[in-house]
């Protein structure tokens, strides 16, 4: 078959600066992070970081000391994100356990802590997990006692304590008054903010206390946070974040779904291009419904909070894969549908060539393994 001869797709990773990219359209009383949603300018700024941490002197004695590894870097802080290869034995840690995993991670982290940037001692674990005779040990980083959303250090490992998979979205560099200027029954009054108050609306939580880093190609800014949910109505329940100083909103989105969804899939190669194809979930797809961007879940469901009839529009491009093809249009869907409506996106070949849909799909395959 020649046409995969002249098929080239190009797929790139994105790397999670800071949150994963959910729903930013234009629903009232949204509050939207500078970083969400997709922007030409943004990839490039991405691309560009990567050239950076490449050059990167600790990671440059990093490979020549420990063989061949990929990484993919955070690029406000030039952290290793991820970081994945050939291994790295853990010395005295030649059985890992639930009673020792920790232990052997830390160990791990003090090793290489220039190259990730990170202070073990301000990183508490959040989970200790077992998955196909591998262990996962996630931790969080603690400023003066309180998280730091986004800041995330990780390190995989197999049951014989070597190392395959780490990365480090740590804030090295945070200097911050943690003393609220606003007490939380004010800020709680400042969540209202944008949301037409009326007298239905309540405070479902207590307002907790967390760092939160802003992050946009310009730069990165640390704010304390209070962290919320509004409840509105049965169709508006607020996750809200205002900034403990300022009294802004700062981060807010309505975690009920309404308007338009449904479930996109593609058929794929299970694995080898001699095997039939068969419907697989596209996870991590952008949807874009009227204003909203949205994008699909680990199986491959979306859901735009739209008031409208919308056009919905999709192509095989998503938060870590974009698949482009040269020798003819890539592939595309659109239509347009009522509010309330499901619309369930089918990639075949009356929308798209076999190599598209594969490409796009076993790159997302490999991304959710090493993550």
């Amino acid at each position: 078959m020649r046409s995969f001869s002249f098929l080239l797709s190009v797929c790139l990773f994105s790397i999670l600066l800071g949150f994963d990219a959910e729903a930013s359209g234009g629903e009232p009383g949204r509050v939207r992070l500078p970083s969400e949603g997709y922007r030409v300018e943004y990839e490039v700024f991405l691309q560009q970081a990567q050239a950076r941490g490449e050059n990167l002197a600790q990671w440059q004695r990093f490979q020549q000391e420990h063989g061949s590894w990929s990484a993919m870097w955070n690029p406000l802080i030039l952290n290793p994100h991820r970081v994945w290869g050939e291994g790295y034995q853990i010395p005295g840690y030649s059985v890992i356990n639930r009673y020792n995993a920790e232990a052997a991670a830390r160990t791990f982290l003090r090793t290489f802590r220039d190259l990730l940037r990170c202070d073990p001692d301000q990183l508490v674990v959040t989970s200790i997990s077992t998955y196909g005779g591998k262990w996962l040990v996630h931790f969080q980083q603690q400023y003066k006692g309180l998280p730091v959303l986004f800041s995330e250090v990780i390190v995989h490992m197999t049951a014989r304590g070597r190392v395959y998979l780490f990365g480090s979205d740590f804030r090295p560099r945070i200097e911050l008054d943690v003393t609220p200027t606003f007490a939380p029954g004010h800020a709680a009054v400042m969540a209202f903010n944008g949301l037409g108050v009326a007298p239905n609306v309540s405070l479902a939580r207590e307002g907790e206390l967390a760092v939160m880093p802003v992050t946009s190609e310009e730069g990165e800014t640390i704010h304390l946070v209070y962290h919320f949910f509004v409840d509105q109505d049965d169709l508006h329940k607020w996750e809200t974040w205002v900034d403990a100083h300022t009294g802004e909103v700062l981060w807010r989105y309505n975690i009920v779904m309404d308007g338009i969804g449904g479930k996109v899939t593609g058929n794929a190669h299970s694995q080898k291009v001699t095997d039939t194809e068969v419907a697989k979930d596209m996870p991590h797809l952008q949807v874009q419904v009227g204003t909203a961007t949205v994008y699909t879940d680990s199986l491959g469901n979306y859901n735009a909070n739209v008031t409208t009839s919308s056009t919905v529009t999709a192509r095989l491009r998503g938060k870590y894969a974009n698949v482009l093809r040269q020798d003819a249009p890539s592939a595309s869907f659109t239509t347009t549908a009522s509010n309330g409506s499901t619309v369930d996106i089918v990639w075949n070949n009356s929308n798209s060539h076999s190599a598209e849909r594969n490409a796009y799909y076993h790159m997302n395959v490999a991304h959710d393994y090493v993550t």
